[in-house]
């Protein structure tokens, strides 16, 4: 965790495993662009997959500022290659969407997720200042929907065909899981316990 971080400076992140640095929109957009040909990963969050040029996915991305938008990306340690990147946009009530892109499949199902959402959740509680943080999976992204219910996030509500499913070429529900400061402080103080 890092305590010096002040907006618009860049974050930097460790955990156990990875270490987690801010990326820039152009950085963001030419370490994942191979990533975007693949339907396992495009897929659950509503993207077609290999229809994406290096301009149209740079596009495609937001602009990163390090004050309200963030794009963090993830290596592990001893390695140089991103695998992955967080995001979070927070809005001037103190809320923030959060959302995760692990693009590298060797590194899927190995608690990367959990690892590294929770330092930065960590991150926006305690150095930004956010009072609630919330994501929004597909209802078929039982990975993504693993990862909240584990991380104590609540299931508060489903967005009815909000989204297009590019797999099965139809609308999509997703579920609406949130997650507020008091949750995580007291989640934290279990998990110090043991």
């Amino acid at each position: 965790m890092t305590d010096r971080w002040k907006p618009g400076s860049a974050v930097r992140l460790e955990t156990p495993r990875f270490q987690l640095a801010s990326l820039s929109r152009l950085q963001a957009a030419w370490h994942s662009y191979a990533w975007t040909s693949d339907p396992l990963v495009m897929h659950p969050y509503g993207l077609e997959a290999g229809s994406w040029t290096r301009r149209s996915w740079h596009r495609r991305l937001r602009r990163f500022n390090n004050r309200r938008r963030f794009c963090i990306g993830i290596r592990p340690k001893g390695g140089a290659g991103l695998i992955g990147y967080e995001t979070a946009e927070v809005s001037s009530q103190g809320v923030a969407f959060i959302a995760v892109m692990i693009g590298d499949r060797d590194w899927w199902g190995k608690g990367v997720v959990q690892e590294t959402r929770s330092a930065v959740i960590d991150f926006l509680f305690e150095n930004v200042g956010c009072a609630r943080v919330w994501g929004t999976p597909g209802i078929r992204n039982f990975p993504s929907i693993f990862n909240y219910q584990k991380l104590g996030f609540t299931c508060e509500g489903t967005l009815r065909q909000h989204g297009w499913d590019p797999a099965t070429r139809r609308r999509q529900d997703y579920f609406i899981f949130g997650l507020l400061r008091d949750e995580w402080l007291e989640k934290r103080k279990q998990q110090a316990a043991i």
